[in-house]
């Protein structure tokens, strides 16, 4: 309230504060805002040492890149790939947004990004959590085609694999991983779950029977399915 509103009308006192009430909600978007940030490093060298001849010099230490000889900040590169992986947003138009925030980003620079980060930071997670699901007494696995542009030794209208696998509801912390194969052979899921000796539950395809001292356990979703066709449809 502005300070002249403070006063009583009728005696100009000074009016004491009571309450407050809730009026209403309103909600505001603040855009995104890039920033340029210039790293400096300061270079010294003792003066007594250069009288002879020396030369002693010191750096100041600088904050490493997350890639090198490039300006990608984790932020950034994080942004790139959620934008991406959880919002599919393609890079093309990516780039068309970036350029509405005022810079120059090429789509091409952005999928090298992705493709750095993964292969130096988040394969070392990946292989990590893979060890920890061999650990498990339960996982589930299953497999879905994809297309790849531009792969080496491949055309683009060959079909490749996605595997999928899948801890179980153990009280533990999830774990899925994805695994790209450009077949469906079993021994696709022989190679990933080598040292795995619990129960897996998939589909009946019959590669999942190239594993090794595990057991077998049917997928109870496809099961169902057989019961639901073999009612006739005038009594669904």
């Amino acid at each position: 309230m502005p300070e002249e509103d403070k006063h009583c009308p009728y005696c100009n006192s000074k009016m004491e504060y009571m309450t407050e009430s809730f009026v209403r909600e309103e909600l505001r978007i603040t855009p995104a805002k890039v920033e340029r940030i210039h790293y400096y490093q300061e270079k010294w060298q003792c003066p007594e040492c250069r009288k002879d001849g020396d030369g002693i010099f010191a750096e100041s230490r600088i904050p490493a890149a997350l890639i090198p000889h490039s300006p990608a900040s984790p932020s950034m590169t994080v942004y790139v790939a959620m934008e991406k992986i959880g919002m599919a947003v393609p890079y093309y138009r990516q780039e068309f947004l970036m350029n509405q925030l005022g810079f120059t980003l090429p789509r091409e620079t952005m999928a090298n990004w992705i493709i750095y980060t993964a292969e130096n930071y988040f394969y070392l997670i990946y292989d990590r959590l893979h060890e920890e699901l061999l650990k498990r007494d339960l996982v589930h696995a299953d497999e879905t085609t994809c297309q790849v542009l531009r792969e080496k030794g491949r055309t683009a209208e060959q079909t490749s694999y996605m595997w999928l696998y899948a801890t179980g509801n153990d009280g533990l912390t999830p774990i899925v991983l994805y695994d790209y194969q450009p077949s469906r052979k079993g021994s696709c899921a022989q190679k990933f779950l080598e040292v795995f000796h619990g129960m897996v539950q998939c589909d009946g395809y019959q590669g999942y029977n190239r594993l090794e001292d595990v057991i077998l356990a049917c997928c109870l979703a496809h099961a169902r399915r057989k019961f639901f066709e073999a009612v006739p449809a005038s009594q669904t």
